[in-house]
């Protein structure tokens, strides 16, 4: 599948939900290797967050 902004795909997906990295990378079909750099630069920015549940990490939009 090609994405055309990947950054604002994985957005939009956690800002509709909260979610964990595997989640994300199962939904938007993509490698753990493209989606990597995307949460991390999101995390920098500031765009989301992690929380922790006994569940795991999961993914928030701020």
């Amino acid at each position: 599948m090609q994405h055309e902004n990947l950054t604002q795909e994985v957005y939009d997906l956690i800002l509709r939900r909260s979610c964990t990295f595997g989640q994300a990378v199962s939904s938007l079909d993509i490698d753990n290797t493209d989606l990597l750099p995307v949460t991390e630069n999101l995390l920098a920015e500031s765009r989301i967050i992690e929380i922790e549940s006994k569940n795991g990490k999961y993914y928030r939009a701020v």
